[in-house]
């Protein structure tokens, strides 16, 4: 950590760069300079057009460029699918799942993220605690959007760490319950059945295009949850609750690896959002569902390989017909760089597009693009500075060399 706002005044800093990406899809600054005073960006300008305060404290980074801090779209804070199964890790109280939130939110920030939305713990009062620590620079993490604990039919998924709720009583009670406790968004699960209570019983509902709640009841949330000036996030892998979930007022869809061509459609028509498509998990060989112990099992690989080629095609659509794709880590702590070079490298699409998607493309889907996402006068100074050029080559976004979240500043080595 290198310096941080300080009683009294603040500290500006004036951080030269090689390159300035302050959108994606406009064109960058060479040679410029960032003056950051306190939580906010006051000038981004070339260096020779920049007159600094005289209290200025001066970064100099040859070879680095600078861009909007990643924004991780999908994250759950406590959880780590490559220490042991989810079902574990939710089982075991809250102080190990507390212990090993703060380590990955630590993780994250390192990587370059800046602004994470949570999307689930057992205990949602957690997240609430994790948010707070973490706009008070408590601890070492991203600033947070949290959603608490996820919602559930009683036959659906996640049943180790969401709240089960049908009836539009308990519906209504789950979302206000939520609300209270301090929660900034309402995840659903929307899609896929849990026939039993073990991690087994998990996988084998998992990527199905079986519904779980109706059009009536994910209605009944989002009224709800709009009312008190929340949005509302659905695990949605596919099928026909897809088509509810949007008809009914969700602003994201998550993950989506089944979705058809008339989905898509339907995302670009309404204005909502693909989030978290997990690109890491079906196209990683070293993060992946491949390495995993449950690879063994080849029904579960015969959906997952089925899976990966829809992506494929979802991906591509979404790119052609202009949907809006926001990535997301899930699972996988500290990874956001991998998600963006698997959109570039495996699938195809322009650099300046991937970037948009943990930048501009997230915070619009947060609604907190007049703060974050881009790098301008007046907004945070949430900012990720990268050794070499993410526009020339991605995987420049793996070499991280200053983190700045508003007022905090973080070196990597």
């Amino acid at each position: 950590m290198l310096g941080r706002e300080r009683k009294g005044g603040t500290i500006m800093y004036a951080i030269f760069v090689s390159k300035i990406i302050s959108d994606p899809e406009e064109t960058p600054l060479e040679d410029g300079v960032i003056l950051v005073d306190g939580e906010q960006i006051v000038e981004i300008n070339q260096r020779t057009h920049v007159s600094l305060p005289a209290r200025c404290k001066k970064i100099r980074l040859i070879g680095a460029t600078a861009l909007p801090g990643l924004i991780d779209g999908h994250a759950h804070a406590s959880a780590d699918i490559h220490a042991g199964s989810l079902q574990e890790q939710y089982a075991t109280g809250v102080i190990d799942p507390t212990l090993r939130a703060v380590r990955n939110l630590r993780r994250a920030l390192y990587s370059g993220v800046t602004t994470m939305r949570l999307l689930g713990e057992r205990y949602g009062l957690l997240e609430v605690a994790l948010r707070n620590a973490a706009t008070q620079n408590a601890i070492i993490a991203p600033d947070l959007v949290v959603s608490g604990q996820p919602l559930r039919p009683r036959h659906g998924t996640a049943a180790f760490m969401a709240r089960p709720a049908d009836t539009p009583d308990e519906l209504l009670t789950a979302v206000r319950d939520q609300y209270h406790l301090g929660a900034d968004w309402i995840k659903i699960f929307a899609t896929n059945r849990q026939k039993g209570h073990t991690y087994l019983a998990y996988l084998m509902g998992d990527l199905t295009e079986e519904p779980g709640y109706t059009y009536e009841q994910m209605r009944t949330i989002v009224v709800e949850a709009q009312y008190l000036h929340m949005e509302v996030a659905a695990h949605a892998i596919g099928g026909p609750a897809v088509e509810w979930a949007i008809k009914a007022g969700v602003r994201s869809i998550e993950h989506g690896n089944l979705l058809s061509e008339q989905d898509i459609d339907l995302l670009l028509h309404q204005g909502a959002f693909l989030s978290d498509p997990n690109l890491q998990l079906f196209f990683d060989t070293e993060t992946g569902f491949s390495v995993m112990p449950t690879w063994q099992f080849q029904w579960w690989r015969n959906k997952v390989l089925k899976a990966q080629e829809n992506t494929r095609m979802v991906m591509q659509s979404c790119l052609q017909k202009g949907v809006k794709v926001v990535l997301g880590t899930d699972s996988i702590p500290g990874s956001l760089p991998r998600e963006v070079i698997h959109l570039v490298k495996t699938l195809g699409w322009p650099i300046t597009k991937a970037l948009c998607t943990v930048t501009k493309w997230a915070a619009e889907m947060l609604k907190m693009e007049n703060y974050l996402g881009t790098l301008a006068p007046g907004k945070y100074a949430n900012i990720l500075i990268v050794k070499g050029d993410p526009l020339v080559d991605i995987s420049a976004l793996l070499t991280p060399v200053i983190i700045v979240k508003r007022s905090m500043l973080y070196k990597t080595d």
